[in-house]
Protein backbone atom coordinates (compact mmCIF):
# COMPACT_ATOMS: atom_id res chain seq x y z
CA UNK A 1 0.00 0.00 0.00
CA UNK A 2 1.22 3.33 -0.89
CA UNK A 3 0.42 6.62 -2.03
CA UNK A 4 2.31 9.43 -3.74
CA UNK A 5 0.78 13.14 -1.90
CA UNK A 6 2.03 16.48 -3.36
CA UNK A 7 0.84 20.05 -2.79
CA UNK A 8 0.52 23.55 -4.55
CA UNK A 9 4.08 23.95 -4.56
CA UNK A 10 5.12 20.73 -6.47
CA UNK A 11 6.62 19.30 -3.33
CA UNK A 12 5.71 15.13 -2.93
CA UNK A 13 6.42 12.21 -0.77
CA UNK A 14 5.92 8.68 -1.25
CA UNK A 15 3.81 7.27 1.74
CA UNK A 16 4.39 3.69 1.63
CA UNK A 17 3.05 0.88 4.19
CA UNK A 18 6.12 -1.70 4.50
CA UNK A 19 6.92 -4.28 6.90
CA UNK A 20 4.44 -2.45 9.43
CA UNK A 21 7.00 0.69 9.15
CA UNK A 22 5.73 3.95 7.45
CA UNK A 23 7.95 4.81 4.82
CA UNK A 24 8.60 8.53 3.88
CA UNK A 25 11.08 8.95 0.50
CA UNK A 26 11.05 12.86 -0.68
CA UNK A 27 13.47 15.77 -1.75
CA UNK A 28 16.92 14.55 -2.82
CA UNK A 29 15.34 10.80 -2.85
CA UNK A 30 13.09 11.09 -4.88
CA UNK A 31 14.64 11.85 -8.31
CA UNK A 32 11.04 11.59 -10.39
CA UNK A 33 7.50 11.94 -8.69
CA UNK A 34 6.04 8.53 -10.23
CA UNK A 35 5.27 5.46 -8.41
CA UNK A 36 3.19 2.43 -10.05
CA UNK A 37 2.99 -1.29 -8.23
CA UNK A 38 6.23 -1.56 -6.78
CA UNK A 39 8.22 0.03 -4.06
CA UNK A 40 9.71 3.26 -4.46
CA UNK A 41 13.11 1.96 -4.03
CA UNK A 42 13.24 -0.52 -5.79
CA UNK A 43 11.42 1.76 -9.03
CA UNK A 44 14.00 4.41 -8.18
CA UNK A 45 17.03 1.68 -8.40
CA UNK A 46 15.39 0.00 -11.75
CA UNK A 47 14.90 3.40 -13.26
CA UNK A 48 18.82 4.31 -12.56
CA UNK A 49 19.37 2.18 -15.22
CA UNK A 50 17.84 3.33 -18.61
CA UNK A 51 18.59 6.37 -20.64
CA UNK A 52 18.14 9.98 -19.48
CA UNK A 53 18.61 9.15 -15.76
CA UNK A 54 21.80 7.29 -15.33
CA UNK A 55 22.00 4.28 -17.36
CA UNK A 56 21.73 2.90 -20.99
CA UNK A 57 18.98 0.90 -21.08
CA UNK A 58 16.15 2.14 -23.55
CA UNK A 59 13.29 2.86 -22.46
CA UNK A 60 10.57 -0.25 -22.02
CA UNK A 61 7.71 -0.62 -23.71
CA UNK A 62 6.15 -3.65 -21.40
CA UNK A 63 3.53 -3.76 -18.69
CA UNK A 64 5.25 -4.71 -15.87
CA UNK A 65 5.36 -3.11 -13.04
CA UNK A 66 8.99 -1.47 -13.33
CA UNK A 67 9.09 -0.58 -16.79
CA UNK A 68 5.94 1.28 -16.30
CA UNK A 69 7.28 2.80 -13.60
CA UNK A 70 10.12 3.90 -16.00
CA UNK A 71 8.40 4.85 -19.03
CA UNK A 72 5.92 6.84 -17.06
CA UNK A 73 8.82 8.65 -15.50
CA UNK A 74 10.16 9.04 -18.58
CA UNK A 75 7.39 11.01 -20.70
CA UNK A 76 6.46 12.99 -17.56
CA UNK A 77 10.20 14.40 -17.99
CA UNK A 78 9.60 14.90 -21.98
CA UNK A 79 6.05 16.98 -20.61
CA UNK A 80 8.07 19.06 -18.39
CA UNK A 81 10.81 20.08 -20.71
CA UNK A 82 7.68 21.22 -23.35
CA UNK A 83 5.84 23.12 -20.88
CA UNK A 84 2.97 23.40 -22.59
CA UNK A 85 0.99 24.85 -19.86
CA UNK A 86 -2.81 23.96 -19.88
CA UNK A 87 -4.88 22.51 -21.70
CA UNK A 88 -1.60 20.60 -22.95
CA UNK A 89 -0.13 19.45 -19.70
CA UNK A 90 -3.29 18.41 -18.12
CA UNK A 91 -3.74 16.15 -21.86
CA UNK A 92 0.18 14.99 -21.33
CA UNK A 93 -0.92 13.83 -18.50
CA UNK A 94 -3.68 11.60 -19.61
CA UNK A 95 -0.89 10.69 -22.36
CA UNK A 96 1.13 9.36 -19.46
CA UNK A 97 -1.45 7.20 -17.86
CA UNK A 98 -2.84 5.55 -21.06
CA UNK A 99 0.69 4.91 -21.82
CA UNK A 100 0.80 2.56 -18.49
CA UNK A 101 -2.96 1.42 -18.34
CA UNK A 102 -3.69 -2.01 -17.96
CA UNK A 103 -6.67 -2.17 -19.92
CA UNK A 104 -10.13 -2.61 -17.82
CA UNK A 105 -8.09 -2.53 -15.14
CA UNK A 106 -7.02 0.45 -15.04
CA UNK A 107 -10.55 1.76 -14.15
CA UNK A 108 -10.27 4.88 -13.44
CA UNK A 109 -7.86 7.93 -14.42
CA UNK A 110 -7.69 11.04 -12.79
CA UNK A 111 -5.41 14.23 -13.57
CA UNK A 112 -5.03 16.28 -10.27
CA UNK A 113 -4.20 20.56 -10.86
CA UNK A 114 -3.50 21.54 -7.09
CA UNK A 115 -2.54 25.05 -7.91
CA UNK A 116 -5.67 25.44 -10.29
CA UNK A 117 -7.92 23.24 -8.26
CA UNK A 118 -9.27 21.33 -10.69
CA UNK A 119 -9.78 17.52 -11.08
CA UNK A 120 -9.95 15.93 -14.20
CA UNK A 121 -11.13 12.43 -14.91
CA UNK A 122 -11.81 9.37 -16.76
CA UNK A 123 -13.22 5.85 -16.33
CA UNK A 124 -13.22 2.77 -18.41
CA UNK A 125 -16.62 2.76 -18.54
CA UNK A 126 -16.77 6.24 -19.26
CA UNK A 127 -13.92 7.22 -21.01
CA UNK A 128 -15.01 11.16 -21.99
CA UNK A 129 -12.87 13.55 -19.66
CA UNK A 130 -15.02 15.38 -16.76
CA UNK A 131 -13.92 17.34 -14.47
CA UNK A 132 -14.56 19.20 -10.96
CA UNK A 133 -13.64 22.70 -10.47
CA UNK A 134 -13.11 22.79 -6.68
CA UNK A 135 -13.44 26.47 -6.19
CA UNK A 136 -16.87 26.04 -7.13
CA UNK A 137 -18.07 23.50 -4.52
CA UNK A 138 -19.53 24.03 -1.02
CA UNK A 139 -17.31 22.38 1.64
CA UNK A 140 -18.83 23.76 4.64
CA UNK A 141 -20.47 21.40 6.86
CA UNK A 142 -24.04 23.52 6.46
CA UNK A 143 -24.09 22.45 2.46
CA UNK A 144 -23.82 18.85 3.70
CA UNK A 145 -22.31 15.85 1.55
CA UNK A 146 -22.91 16.23 -2.47
CA UNK A 147 -22.37 13.17 -4.89
CA UNK A 148 -21.99 12.11 -8.62
CA UNK A 149 -21.28 8.67 -10.04
CA UNK A 150 -17.84 8.66 -11.27
CA UNK A 151 -19.32 6.69 -14.45
CA UNK A 152 -21.87 9.02 -15.22
CA UNK A 153 -22.67 9.76 -19.16
CA UNK A 154 -21.32 13.27 -19.00
CA UNK A 155 -18.12 15.37 -20.02
CA UNK A 156 -16.38 18.15 -19.44
CA UNK A 157 -17.62 20.47 -16.51
CA UNK A 158 -19.55 18.15 -13.97
CA UNK A 159 -19.09 20.43 -11.05
CA UNK A 160 -23.23 21.44 -10.88
CA UNK A 161 -23.95 17.88 -11.29
CA UNK A 162 -23.63 17.27 -7.93
CA UNK A 163 -26.34 15.99 -6.15
CA UNK A 164 -27.00 15.89 -2.51
CA UNK A 165 -25.99 12.76 -1.01
CA UNK A 166 -28.77 9.99 0.31
CA UNK A 167 -28.35 6.68 1.54
CA UNK A 168 -30.41 5.06 -1.39
CA UNK A 169 -27.83 6.36 -3.83
CA UNK A 170 -24.25 4.19 -2.61
CA UNK A 171 -25.65 0.50 -2.30
CA UNK A 172 -26.65 0.14 -6.62
CA UNK A 173 -22.92 2.04 -7.36
CA UNK A 174 -21.43 -0.20 -4.75
CA UNK A 175 -22.82 -3.20 -6.23
CA UNK A 176 -22.28 -2.49 -9.72
CA UNK A 177 -18.69 -1.91 -8.90
CA UNK A 178 -18.46 -5.00 -7.32
CA UNK A 179 -20.12 -7.26 -9.65
CA UNK A 180 -18.34 -5.54 -12.19
CA UNK A 181 -14.55 -6.38 -10.76
CA UNK A 182 -14.77 -8.74 -8.05
CA UNK A 183 -18.35 -11.26 -9.53
CA UNK A 184 -21.32 -11.26 -7.18
CA UNK A 185 -21.25 -10.25 -3.45
CA UNK A 186 -23.37 -10.54 -0.65
CA UNK A 187 -26.19 -8.20 -0.08
CA UNK A 188 -24.46 -7.63 3.64
CA UNK A 189 -21.12 -7.01 2.14
CA UNK A 190 -22.99 -4.55 -0.33
CA UNK A 191 -24.48 -2.51 3.21
CA UNK A 192 -21.57 -2.18 4.85
CA UNK A 193 -19.80 -0.83 2.20
CA UNK A 194 -22.35 1.69 0.73
CA UNK A 195 -22.91 2.72 4.74
CA UNK A 196 -18.99 3.12 5.52
CA UNK A 197 -19.15 6.68 4.84
CA UNK A 198 -21.61 7.67 7.27
CA UNK A 199 -19.56 7.05 9.99
CA UNK A 200 -17.24 9.93 9.18
CA UNK A 201 -17.99 13.55 10.77
CA UNK A 202 -17.81 16.46 9.93
CA UNK A 203 -15.69 19.85 10.96
CA UNK A 204 -15.70 23.10 9.72
CA UNK A 205 -12.27 23.80 10.63
CA UNK A 206 -9.48 21.82 11.50
CA UNK A 207 -7.28 22.66 14.73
Amino acid sequence: MHYLVCDRTAACVAVEFLGGEVVLTTGAAMPVRTLTNSTYAASRASLGQHAGFGGTMPIPGSAGSLERFVRASALAARAAREDRDEPGLTDDAFAVLGSVSQGPASVWNIVHDPVRRVIHYRTWASPRVKRITLSSLEFSCAAGPRALDVDAERWGDVTASFLPYTVEMNPTIVRRSFSKHFGPVSKGTVEYVARFAEGFGCADAIK
